[in-house]
């Protein structure tokens, strides 16, 4: 069960593949946004690994890291907002409420890289399509 939240580096895969061939100059936001929104748990789920002999080590490690980037920007967020209480253990209803506001959070910042890599992108190939073109006489 613990293991559970790895599905989720799924779903960035599949919506890269679908923008691939349904919308190819916006594959890189698509791709962000669905990452940034499952990355605070699949972050979790990545650092569960931390146990399992040789392969885990890295693993957990690496989703140490990245828990450690991607979790407490929610949190803080939760608690100012007044969502979690500052000071008391979260319940159930306070984790739900941090992993929407994470999705939320690095979902729009994700969304804004891949926009930016996508504009570069259809940059670079607009003006390589331009030194291509033959001179006409």
């Amino acid at each position: 069960m613990a293991y559970l939240p790895m599905l989720l580096g799924l779903v960035p895969v599949v919506a890269w593949r679908c923008a691939r061939t349904r919308h190819p100059d916006r594959l890189w936001q698509i791709t962000g946004a669905t990452y940034g929104l499952i990355v605070a748990p699949f972050s979790l789920g990545l650092y569960a690994t931390y146990y399992i002999p040789i392969l885990g080590l890295l693993t957990g490690l690496l989703g140490g890291a990245l828990t450690l980037i991607h979790g407490p920007v929610g949190f803080r967020l939760a608690i100012s907002l007044g969502i979690v209480p500052p000071g008391k253990v979260m319940d159930s209803q306070g984790h739900v409420a941090v992993a929407l506001l994470n999705g939320a959070i690095w979902g729009a910042v994700y969304y804004f890289v891949g926009f930016f890599v996508d504009r570069a992108r259809l940059r670079r190939g607009a003006s390589r399509r331009r030194k291509r073109q033959p001179e006409r006489v």
